[in-house]
């Protein structure tokens, strides 16, 4: 159904609302869009993790805002075993995790708003990974406070926009995507 609105969108007519909370509303919409962008952020998320690997050997602590399916979380695990990875993302998409990571015992799937992100621990690492394009400036820079204050004093963000990263071969496909 958002394909339709393609010719809108490049001529620059206004469309319908957003399609987020059609998205958002169906769990089998949102099941198909969350394994959508799996696909596309699976060698970013391969490279993402090789670019950290020297803070991810030393971090106990890391948190994936907007990780949405858990894929990323997992992959950290599976290569970090002394890493706990803490996924926060909206509810639908947390829902979709669980079905994909199950009970992973070292991934917490936490339902939730970035913009209101209050965490009681201190991480050592925190990627933001293609979320911020969904917020205002105002609220891109509120997050990225918050996720700071969670910081322990020399942690990391790892602030990541996926869609036209990587290998210029790719980018027609993450273009395409974007729309």
């Amino acid at each position: 159904r958002s394909w339709s609105d393609l010719a809108q969108l490049v001529r620059g007519t206004p469309s319908e609302a957003p399609r987020e909370g059609d998205i958002l509303g169906s769990p089998e919409l949102v099941a198909h869009y969350l394994d959508l962008i799996g696909a596309n952020n699976r060698p970013i998320h391969q490279a993402v993790a090789s670019h950290l690997a020297p803070v991810l050997r030393e971090a106990e602590r890391a948190l994936d805002l907007g990780g949405g399916d858990g894929q990323f979380a997992k992959l950290l695990t599976d290569q970090y075993p002394s890493l706990r990875v803490w996924v926060v993302d909206l509810e639908a998409a947390i829902e979709f995790g669980r079905s994909k990571v199950g009970t992973a015992e070292r991934i917490e799937l936490v339902a939730g708003d970035a913009r209101m992100l209050e965490l009681d621990f201190e991480l050592d690492v925190a990627t933001l990974n293609d979320i911020l394009h969904y917020f205002s400036r105002d609220e891109k820079r509120q997050v990225i406070a918050r996720v700071f204050r969670s910081l322990r004093p020399g942690g990391t963000i790892a602030v990541c926009q996926h869609r036209l990263d990587g290998n210029p071969t790719g980018r027609a496909r993450s273009a395409l995507f974007s729309f």
